[in-house]
């Protein structure tokens, strides 16, 4: 059998695939993005991003102004008990333009990007790593691949803790397009809530549980209320600190590795940043032709610019979100108190 040989083989066509790739074309290393879709944006997400994360600006990575829209300053969190703001500053984006714009760069720069092309099995052979069916052998392989990562289970690493949402656009919403919109309550959707993010036309909007035994029925609930929409965009996301990320031949960046923040679900710019960092060290091992191969060195450097702000953020989800044991007037004062910590960061 003939096998065709890339340096690195991503495996994951999302922000932090082709974020990472990208970086790794404009210093010409060798490899390969395989993504399983045949377009960009599959996942459900509010499409905010926060503009600026652990020293990193998200400009800096992206190069463009394609897909972003504007700085919405804050966001109002109702529950039964009142209203909270949380002031931190997120930039609306149409994700689906921003991908499919790290994509142009990532070819522009001479990257090979491949649709439609699923990995099924993955298997280490001496000091090469070889993909199927693709037949492609690589000599690192990087896990961008959401939270199902084949790439995660063969380096050994088990699954994150899950939860899940589903996302739209609807044309019209009564409610004042200068913020963004949370829903924390429990006749919405217990452990979770639901979300109200003004666009340049329309709004996204989406609901989400960190425990999935409530979705099916109050997910059914939350579209009636919304007729308009006319596709609903549905998935599992990371909630969890995150994993190892790292194996011998193999390295793990944004959901795959649950780089993401659990109390938010919010993940865009903290997987670019990891996705630069991972950039960093293959660049640095391409240039020794992988002689060395000390991938812990991607972990050690990530976690030092962002573990205790995804833990920190752990922490909030799990006295906020374990609220079938807290009433509900509780989680309102850990809400008001969590935000002001955060709003203060």
């Amino acid at each position: 059998m003939e096998f065709e040989t890339a340096d690195i083989v991503i495996v994951g066509g999302g922000i932090a695939g082709l974020t990472l790739a990208k970086f790794l074309a404009e210093e010409g290393v060798n490899f390969i993005l395989l993504e399983e879709h045949t377009d960009y944006f599959q996942k459900p997400c509010g499409e905010g991003v926060y503009p600026e994360l652990a020293g990193y600006n998200f400009y800096d990575f992206y190069e463009s102004k394609l897909g972003t829209e504007r700085i919405i300053p804050e966001t109002l969190i109702s529950t039964k008990y009142g209203d909270v703001v949380l002031k931190i500053p997120v930039l609306m984006s149409n994700k689906y333009v921003i991908e499919k714009e790290i994509a142009r760069q990532v070819t522009q720069k001479g990257g090979r990007i491949v649709l439609n092309s699923k990995v099924t099995g993955i298997k280490s052979v001496g000091d090469y790593v070889m993909i199927f069916p693709q037949n492609i052998r690589g000599k690192i392989i990087v896990g961008a691949d959401g939270i199902n990562s084949i790439v995660r289970k063969f380096i050994g690493v088990p699954r994150p803790s899950i939860g899940i949402a589903s996302c739209g656009v609807c044309s019209h919403i009564k409610k004042s397009s200068d913020r963004c919109h949370v829903e924390m309550k429990k006749d919405v959707i217990p452990w979770g809530f639901s979300w109200f993010f003004p666009k340049s036309t329309g709004w996204n909007i989406g609901i989400g549980t960190t425990n999935p035994h409530y979705f099916k029925r109050n997910f059914k609930i939350f579209q009636e209320r919304f007729p308009g929409v006319r596709e609903w965009k549905m998935g599992i996301i990371p909630i969890s600190k995150p994993v190892r990320s790292y194996g011998k031949n193999s390295i793990l960046v944004g959901d795959a590795a649950a780089q993401v923040f659990a109390s938010t679900g919010a993940g865009i710019l903290s997987s670019m940043v990891c996705a630069k960092i991972a950039s960093e060290i293959l660049i640095k091992e391409s240039r020794h032709d992988f002689r060395y191969r000390d991938l812990s060195i991607y972990e050690k450097k990530w976690k030092k610019k962002l573990y205790r702000t995804f833990v920190r953020s752990y922490i909030y989800y799990s006295t906020l979100f374990r609220t079938e044991y807290v009433s509900e007037y509780l989680f309102h004062v850990f809400l008001k108190i969590g935000c002001k910590i955060q709003s203060c960061i």
